[in-house]
């Protein structure tokens, strides 16, 4: 089919092949096989007017014919036949060797992703497909699947309740139980209520639920990966059953904290300091996760890209990820962006000083260099320099005052070993100063990344009563980077005795104005209190 040919003769040989399919020579039928998947790329309509001899061609049991079958069927998989199709190749699922199971069930959920009408039989074909290959369900696909259902808000309540009875029914194939238990855990709830509206609802109690997850956790046909879905499912129903089932749960969770395996007794002893000594985060910690992001593969449109994703391709630019994304959300407040600096970066002078100027901090030797007299070394860490740029002869003599300027940044990278005096202080604020509670922000730049800031966060408390279980959140514009350290503790002492401290990490890579968005709250005197406000006085010298 490499040679350019007729239309008209290119079917005619087609239907050649077409009908060596039906010859009883098993070697005249797989060359056919073969001949035509070669074919269906150059005219898929010709080879599609014989969908059902190769349909036929999956019960032969010729391993070798039945491979070709397989590899033939899915080719010619498009939107106006993936119903018939897939429920085609299901049925061959059903009675396959296990050879076959794990290639026709992978491919069976690309060609469903692909080509799906809508997403209810996108979801019910998925299903059958865990119970028909069981065991021999890729992994990829079981991470695809919670992908799917976690974005298919409309359909959540059906998916659980659809997967809870298959699990009840056959708790020994691992990938239908991890998927299934990964629903479980996030919407739970949502089975206990019985808020379906595709079909009858079944009453399932919060005992139910926790007797299948224990029995999971139990049963010697549970992987380890098995039991870690069934370890975090039953911490996440801590936060969506009654307050009554709590006490069960821990007396499933904690016994594994003395497991022989590593990873179930970490995930054990984590969720157990969850549960008692963090009780307080333990809703907030276990919300329902958002929709996950899905992997940037490209839809096809029978076969070809849409207009839109080939526009997409030639426009898209990768936009920055920023840790404090979800928490905008949850600060309510989706439009708290800053503008985005699309000028070109000014490019920087080539010298031979190559990655060490870059090591450095982008030195602009650009300009004419202002003589200075020759300077002696003082002291050992002054010489520990010159023998650091041994070789680089564009940086020799180090008689100028950019060198020494040089120098100077580079003993701070080296530990430390002078003092950047020169350097200009950063005003401290006072973020928050409100019911006696003070938030001063201190700051201090990074000597290793020009644009990363350094804020120190102190809490102090002036009234009578100390302040438990104090939590600070915070956000910032898109076009930054923030990341929350731990604090030194969750109490702030009476009377300004004492403090908290919690170091914040602002990076601004495109030198924008900074804002921060603040979320506090604390208990104190049997009540919690709680606010939220915004930081917009930042000094204008924190990022040059």
């Amino acid at each position: 089919m490499d040679i350019n040919s007729e239309s008209g003769l290119r079917v005619l040989a087609v239907n050649i092949l077409g009908r060596f399919l039906l010859n009883n020579d098993k070697n005249i039928r797989y060359v056919a096989l073969n001949t035509l998947l070669k074919t269906v790329q150059a005219d898929m309509n010709a080879v599609q007017r014989h969908r059902s001899t190769i349909l036929d061609c999956l019960k032969d049991s010729d391993i070798s014919i039945k491979k070709r079958s397989v590899e033939l069927c899915f080719a010619l998989i498009n939107a106006s036949n993936v119903r018939t199709m897939v429920k085609e190749l299901i049925f061959f699922l059903d009675k396959a060797d296990p050879e076959f199971k794990s290639y026709t069930s992978s491919n069976i959920f690309t060609a469903c992703d692909r080509y799906s009408p809508n997403k209810r039989w996108h979801i019910d074909t998925m299903m059958r497909v865990l119970t028909a290959a069981g065991n021999y369900v890729p992994d990829d696909s079981v991470s695809s699947l919670i992908q799917m259902i976690s974005e298919t808000g409309s359909l959540q309540a059906y998916i659980v309740q659809q997967l809870y009875k298959a699990l009840k029914d056959d708790i020994s194939q691992q990938p239908l139980a991890q998927v299934s238990l990964w629903c479980i855990g996030e919407f739970g709830d949502m089975l206990v209520a019985g808020v379906v509206d595709e079909e009858e609802p079944i009453q399932v109690s919060e005992d139910d639920i926790l007797d299948l997850g224990e029995s999971l956790m139990n049963a010697t046909s549970s992987s380890q990966v098995t039991k870690e879905y069934a370890l975090l499912a039953m911490v996440k129903l801590s936060a969506r059953f009654s307050p009554q089932s709590l006490e069960r749960i821990k007396k499933i969770v904690i016994p594994y904290s003395q497991s022989m395996d590593m990873e179930l007794q970490q995930r054990s002893v984590e969720f157990g300091a969850l549960i008692n000594t963090y009780n307080h985060m333990r809703a907030g910690l276990l919300e329902r996760m958002p929709p996950m992001e899905k992997k940037d593969t490209d839809k096809v449109n029978n076969g070809e890209l849409t207009d839109e994703q080939l526009e997409s391709r030639e426009i898209s630019i990768p936009s920055t990820q920023n840790e404090s994304k979800g928490l905008l959300d949850i600060l309510g407040d989706g439009d708290f962006t800053a503008p985005v600096n699309n000028q070109p970066n000014k490019s920087e002078p080539m010298s031979s000083g190559g990655e060490l100027l870059d090591l450095l901090g982008g030195l602009d030797l650009s300009a004419p260099p202002t003589v200075a007299p020759t300077i002696q070394p003082m002291g050992a860490p002054l010489n520990s320099v010159p023998n650091l740029m041994d070789g680089l002869d564009a940086l020799q003599p180090m008689t100028t005052t950019a060198t020494m300027n040089l120098m100077n940044q580079n003993t701070d990278l080296l530990g430390g070993l002078t003092n950047n005096i020169g350097a200009p202080s950063i005003p401290p604020i006072m973020a928050v100063d409100k019911d006696g509670l003070k938030v001063e922000f201190n700051f201090e730049k990074e000597g290793s990344a020009p644009h990363v800031v350094n804020i120190t966060l102190k809490a102090t408390n002036s009234t009578t009563n100390p302040f438990s279980s104090f939590i600070f959140q915070a956000a910032v514009p898109k076009t930054f980077q923030l990341q929350l350290m731990s604090p030194s503790g969750d109490l702030v002492p009476p009377n300004n005795s004492g403090a908290i401290t919690q170091l914040i990490k602002v990076a601004n890579p495109q030198n924008a104005n900074l804002r921060m968005r603040y979320k506090f709250s604390y208990s104190t005197g049997g009540s919690t209190v709680s606010d939220q406000g915004e930081v917009n006085t930042f000094p204008a010298n924190m990022f040059t």
